[in-house]
């Protein structure tokens, strides 16, 4: 199996090649963090299991390269759509701002 965090999180950019490079670090940034922090604790709970035990565990616990690359696809592909929604409105709020008067600090509005 995996040896080494560094051993899985490329693996989990082979799994991601053909996505955004930004999906693929975020990936392997959470997977290093989480997998490091999940051996921490498995080892100061169980104190003579080896590293390389305790990362086994871990990766049990957190997915194959696979199932993680599966996971922030999935995420992407539900994310994404919600993001370009978001983007309209606010193009259309920049648009009335643009042609909005604007007034002096302290000004009254003469409409108001």
């Amino acid at each position: 199996m995996f040896n080494t965090i560094e051993e899985y999180t490329n693996a989990i950019k082979q799994e991601l090649s053909d996505a955004d490079p930004a999906l693929v670090k975020d990936a392997q940034s959470d997977a290093r963090e989480h997998l490091t922090m999940a051996v921490n604790a498995i080892q100061e709970k169980q104190p003579d299991l080896s590293h390389t035990d305790a990362l086994k565990y871990a990766i049990d616990q957190y997915g194959t390269p696979e199932e993680t690359a599966a996971a922030y696809r999935e995420a992407e592909r539900l994310t994404f759509p919600a993001l370009n929604q978001t983007a309209k409105p606010r193009s259309i709020l920049s648009r009335f701002l643009a042609y909005t008067p604007t007034r002096a600090h302290g000004e009254r509005c003469s409409t108001c």
